[in-house]
């Protein structure tokens, strides 16, 4: 269960490093802003249709490498569309917060207390986010079997395997270096 903690955990601290330096870098030329009006999906978020598509290649692979019923499929599919909404808002509310930043950073007088409060605040959206994730993650599993559930944790990166399985060199001996007791 750690494990899947730390994921998560360096998942979000990817993604927040990634927004950290996005906004810190300074483009050659200033991209051209899109109107106002432009539809959200021009502006960084997926609409509903494409999030709904997501959730169908989603339950697609899930039906494939699990084997689920057609109940199993209907309760997943109605748990991604619950959470659906929930995440989707959580991006927007990302995407108005980095415009926000923006704005503070290339302010004529940067207000560094500002930034860091909108940094805080996209924090904050970022680890509710998270959470729906894993929320969504142990709804999933509470609909598998316990072979299902199996099969499921190893589609995660960075599963162990059965012991003996790990990489392995060119000449069948583990890639790993033998630890030294000095």
């Amino acid at each position: 269960m750690k494990r899947g903690w730390f994921i998560i955990l360096l998942l979000s601290l990817g993604l927040n490093v990634g927004l950290g330096l996005n906004v810190f870098r300074r483009p050659s030329s200033p991209p051209k802003p899109l109107p106002k009006d432009a539809p959200r999906s021009e502006q960084g978020f997926a609409g509903r249709e494409d999030a709904r598509a997501f959730v169908r290649h989603r339950l697609d692979r899930l039906t494939q490498e699990l084997d689920l019923t057609q109940d199993q499929q209907d309760q997943l599919l109605a748990i991604h569309l619950d959470a659906g909404d929930k995440i989707r808002k959580g991006r927007m509310a990302k995407v108005e917060a980095r415009e926000k930043l923006h704005e503070a950073y290339t302010a004529e007088e940067p207000n560094i207390c500002q930034i860091h409060m909108i940094q805080r605040e996209m924090s904050a959206i970022q680890t509710e986010m998270d959470s729906t994730i894993v929320d969504i993650m142990f709804k999933e599993r509470d609909i598998l079997t316990a072979e299902q559930r199996q099969k499921y944790r190893a589609m995660f990166p960075g599963e162990r395997k059965a012991p003996g399985s790990g990489r392995r060199d060119g000449h069948g001996r583990h890639s790993r270096s033998p630890r030294r007791s000095e």
